[in-house]
């Protein structure tokens, strides 16, 4: 018995040693090789070599391809369940905070190892954007239109948010990529009592970012799920989802579905441009070009929605970034199209 636990870290430590000159290759599971197969990690999260080993090499595979295929059938043909297809607008990712050995982490599939969009994350977006999209009480939280589609901890909505599933493209290779996030003051941030110094040692991490088209597939009846389409649809092309997006990770536009503010302008000549401009202005609006911006935005849109505009404004640029300038007369021109008070 004694012998044996003598044994035992020796016979650990040479499989590890046999298994060190093992390369990824096509058909590596991807997130098997990030969670478990990783080796000579950095304790200061610049782990570019491992990620680079996953983007460059691993393909997706025939099974997967499969797997796809017999999904889009079965939605297509289910007269219950509406879908669409989400483009990501540069890079997306989801499940940067999850618990991973190299500090962040993204979501992939369980058994394919390839990017997918959980229904969980799709419907907290919808149910988040409702609130702000709409000035009613009924779309509030615990008003009767936002449980009815949601649901509550005691029962379960109407619409059912499936997994966006990666839709499988020419290009073989898995749609992810190396990206770096650089921490310049670590000390300060970390809590410490040093002030942040021109002479700080920057900290580069690395981390995994998805490319790609998603198939998303609502089901529920007709009516509510149309309405959460168009929910999710302007969520996810002004806010985007997952970590990031304030940077603009995350954006996305579906294949077919319109966004209410542009099929609403559609009736006029030339209204559609104006729409798709207001939008691309939104979802480019940044402190930097704000003011700039909003009276862009404000010359464009009608009256009647400047408000709620205005409101999603606020929430974007968030009041805590707009107090520091409080001042400035297109801050005060915003707040009163928003009819709400100063920070």
């Amino acid at each position: 018995m004694n012998a044996r636990r003598l044994e035992s870290p020796r016979m650990q430590s040479t499989r590890r040693e046999v298994l060190e000159p093992v390369k990824p290759c096509a058909s590596t599971h991807a997130g098997l090789w990030l969670e478990r197969f990783a080796f000579d990690l950095e304790a200061n999260g610049d782990n570019a070599k491992t990620i680079e080993g996953v983007v460059d090499h691993v393909q997706i595979t025939p099974e997967y391809k499969f797997h796809f295929n017999r999904w889009r059938k079965y939605v297509q043909e289910n007269p219950a369940i509406f879908c669409d297809e989400a483009t990501v607008q540069g890079r997306m990712i989801v499940g940067l905070g999850a618990e991973s050995v190299l500090e962040t982490a993204i979501t992939l599939h369980r058994t394919y190892g390839v990017p997918y969009i959980p229904g969980s994350a799709l419907k907290g977006l919808a149910r988040s954007a409702a609130r702000r999209l709409f000035v009613g009480e009924e779309w509030k939280e615990g008003g009767a239109c936002h449980t009815i589609m949601f649901g509550t901890t005691d029962e379960a909505g109407f619409v059912t948010f499936h997994d966006a599933l990666l839709v499988p493209e020419s290009d073989t290779r898995i749609p992810l990529d190396l990206d770096v996030m650089t921490v310049h003051h670590a000390k300060y941030y970390g809590g410490g009592n040093e002030p942040p110094a021109d002479w700080d040692s920057p900290n580069p991490v690395a981390f995994v970012t998805a490319r790609g088209t998603y198939l998303i597939a609502l089901e529920g009846p007709k009516e509510w799920t149309e309405k959460a389409v168009e929910i999710l649809a302007a969520a996810l092309w002004e806010e985007g989802i997952g970590a990031k997006t304030a940077a603009g990770y995350g954006r996305m536009r579906l294949k077919t579905t319109v966004l209410p503010s542009m099929r609403k302008s559609t009736k006029e000549k030339g209204a559609g441009e104006t729409a798709q401009q207001i939008e691309v202005l939104k979802a480019t609006l940044q402190m930097g070009n704000a003011a700039d911006s909003i009276k862009k935005i404000f010359s464009l849109i009608p009256p009647e929605h400047k408000r709620i505009i205005a409101q999603e404004i606020i929430n974007k640029l968030t009041s805590k970034s707009l107090k520091t300038k409080r001042d400035k007369s297109w801050v005060q021109e915003l707040f009163n199209a928003a009819g709400e008070p100063l920070p």
